[in-house]
């Protein structure tokens, strides 16, 4: 098991000092280095895989994406995408429904993300849907155009493991 870095240490406590319910599920991850991925990324496991790069994003970057990741936990998007009869073939367009279920909300609470999040505008899609929805009218689009998030995949943008439906 791998520690987080200072600065995610002080992000996660950011995290946990602003909302204190979600102190057991930020603790229960376990923190899994992974160099190059760029972004974090959580498993249906609670692992927490991590670049160590991402520091670049403050404490405030970083708290942000934290929140966004146990989002995914929460709203039980593996079991939901299993339900979905998500396949490997569409695991990068589930977990970016299932970043378009999360980020409508957080943008709305007034979270800053380090990157611009994907949100439903980005598709002309309607907020404040579940990913079941989300994921139904991706697929609609899939089948006549390529799915492209502006600015590339990333934190909080189709990148986020297999707990936001990614391998």
């Amino acid at each position: 098991m791998a520690l987080l870095t200072p600065l995610m240490q002080a992000a996660r406590l950011k995290v946990v000092k602003e909302r204190p319910y979600l102190a057991s599920v930020l603790y229960a991850l376990q923190p899994v280095e992974a160099p190059g991925l760029g972004t974090f990324g959580v498993d249906k496991h609670l692992r927490l895989y991590f670049d160590p790069e991402c520091d670049k994003w403050g404490v405030d970057g970083i708290a942000s994406v934290l929140y966004h990741e146990v989002n995914h936990v929460l709203r039980h998007h593996p079991a939901r995408s299993e339900v979905c009869g998500v396949g490997p073939e569409e695991m990068e367009l589930s977990n970016i429904a299932a970043d378009m279920e999360i980020n409508d909300d957080l943008v709305a609470e007034g979270i800053k993300f380090p990157v611009t999040p994907v949100v439903p505008a980005m598709f002309n899609l309607p907020e404040k849907l579940f990913y079941e929805e989300y994921l139904t009218k991706l697929r609609k689009m899939a089948t006549k155009v390529t799915i492209v998030v502006q600015g590339g995949a990333g934190p909080t943008r189709g990148k986020c493991g297999s707990a936001g439906g990614n391998p």
